[in-house]
């Protein structure tokens, strides 16, 4: 289990309120550990996480990005429209990006968001 210690993301994080803080940081942990060779990269300015695939087997680049606000939590899939949802979680139309928001923790254990996840990651596998 990787740990989350990204001290951007955890600055951005602080200055939310401790419920969006805690769900934010579960959906952390949960893209953390089900994507190996992954790195977070914060823009605090965009109040957003990025999700980066490091190594030869991945396109270089951002595959999700977190955004967060002090009211909600969207979760956007950079390659979405290429990402199976037999679910349709997916929201948006057109272009590449699908957002899901997440609005508690019982959405955020859900067993297909985990598989939106790794289909994400397996988009930009070389």
């Amino acid at each position: 289990v990787r740990s989350v210690t990204h001290y951007v993301a955890d600055d951005l994080l602080k200055v939310m309120p401790p419920a969006v803080a805690d769900l934010a940081n579960l959906i952390r942990l949960t893209i953390l550990e089900h994507t190996p060779h992954c790195e977070e990269a914060t823009i605090p300015a965009a109040k957003a996480i990025h999700y980066i695939l490091e190594g030869p087997d991945y396109v270089p680049g951002p595959f999700l990005t977190l955004a967060v606000t002090s009211r909600s939590i969207t979760l956007v899939f950079l390659y979405g429209d290429q990402v199976p949802d037999p679910e349709r979680l997916l929201e948006g139309y057109g272009g590449r990006k699908r957002e899901l928001k997440i609005t508690n923790a019982h959405e955020a254990k859900n067993p297909a968001l985990k598989g939106l996840i790794e289909a994400a990651r397996m988009v930009r596998k070389r």
